[in-house]
């Protein structure tokens, strides 16, 4: 889900921080008999999206499937004048295992000179030796505003 479309203002830096320093959001969908529920999901947030993984026999992988709608909602677990928090509303977009593999094949090409020049280095300066891959039966989900 991207947090910069339909914003006015740009992200405060505060809301952002929530946002990159947390590990745990609240999902929430509705089900196709118009239930809510909500679910505790590790994510990861990078380059204005939200991303998390789940079971494709999870619930809520099956809900998102038949309605795409969801919520999410993560804060800095402050209370008070201290508290801040994001929520951000929109369609979740399934990447399956397979997907996520030849999204990763289409662009490997362009990025063999610069891996060439730069070992160890992805072309976003970061290290790519860290492991990204999905659990065998798990998709990646990446919720997008609305």
């Amino acid at each position: 889900m991207s947090t910069a479309n339909r914003q006015s203002s740009p992200v405060p830096e505060q809301v952002l921080d929530v946002l990159k320093t947390n590990s745990i959001g609240y999902l929430s969908v509705v089900s196709k008999k118009g239930e809510l529920y909500s679910y505790p999901v590790a994510f990861h947030y990078s380059g204005d999206k939200v991303y998390f993984v789940t079971p494709i026999s999870a619930a809520k992988f099956k809900i998102i499937k038949a309605n795409p709608t969801v919520s999410f909602i993560v804060d800095n677990g402050k209370v008070t004048t201290e508290a801040c928090g994001a929520m951000i509303q929109g369609k979740a977009r399934i990447f399956t295992v397979g997907r996520t593999l030849l999204s990763i094949l289409s662009v490997g090409p362009k990025i063999v000179g610069f891996s060439k020049k730069y070992p160890g280095r992805s072309s976003s300066g970061q290290d790519t030796t860290s492991d990204d891959s999905s659990p065998k039966g798990e998709n990646r989900l990446e919720i997008h505003s609305t």
